[in-house]
């Protein structure tokens, strides 16, 4: 990993660690009793990593109108006319 990167997400799970209601400061609360400050940083960074490189690929291989059509084509989310009653 370039060392710029390295020092960006660093910056980046710092700050994200001292926001309230956050995915990643309860992680960092919930890592630092049992590990060290560095080690639960480093998970923070790596979750903020997978976080951005699952989005971008996953933009880049769909778009938002196949999503909806593989959505509406797919047979679980049929309506029939039973299923549409109510009881």
């Amino acid at each position: 990993m370039p060392k710029w990167l390295s020092i960006y997400l660093h910056n980046a799970a710092l700050a994200a660690t001292r926001t309230k209601n956050t995915y990643l400061a309860a992680q960092y609360s919930r890592l630092r009793p049992r590990l060290s400050h560095a080690r639960a940083l480093v998970a923070v960074e790596h979750s903020i990593l997978v976080a951005i490189f699952t989005c971008s690929t996953f933009r880049r291989r769909t778009s938002q109108h196949c999503l909806a059509q593989r959505f509406l084509e797919h047979p679980c989310n049929q309506l029939s006319p039973t299923s549409a009653k109510r009881h």
